[in-house]
């Protein structure tokens, strides 16, 4: 069924880092808690996936490494409300849960959180609380749209 979403619908990629710098202990909680989230349910497309990228093109000695660590989703395209609303709810369903995964974590550990869409900032959760955009505008907007109260 999933190659078969796959080639009818378009697909977005959710993307969240940690916005700060991080050390072997962060990286080890945001990975545990990826392995324990897409173990969880069954995903529409696929689970989140870790990633610990370096972007290590310096201009000079002074430049610091850029180091993004956190995790994408493969989801459904929700532009246009083309979904049938199953899709739709179960698409909102994997990225609510990723949030809330993520909101732990951020309280837990104290850090701050940005997500993006398919490259475009959409909020973020700094030490465990949701900014407006994060929490009224991707989600909630999206709730609205399913009528989830």
């Amino acid at each position: 069924m999933t190659s078969d979403l796959h080639r009818q619908y378009p697909r977005q990629r959710l993307l969240f880092f940690v916005a700060q710098d991080v050390d072997d202990e962060i990286v080890g909680a945001v990975k545990q808690m990826i392995r324990e989230l897409s173990a969880e349910k069954n995903w529409v497309l696929a689970p989140p996936a870790f990633i610990d990228h370096v972007d290590d093109t310096r201009t000079d000695e002074s430049d610091v490494s850029d180091r993004t660590v956190g995790g994408t989703l493969d989801m459904l395209g929700t532009n246009g409300n083309t979904l049938p609303r199953d899709l739709d709810a179960a698409t909102f369903a994997d990225v609510d849960r990723v949030v809330q995964a993520v909101q732990a974590l951020s309280a837990k550990w104290s850090l701050e959180v940005e997500f993006e869409l398919n490259g475009a900032y959409v909020g973020a959760i700094d030490e465990g609380t949701l900014d407006r955009s994060l929490a009224e505008g991707l989600l909630g907007e999206w709730r609205r749209h399913l009528d989830i109260a």
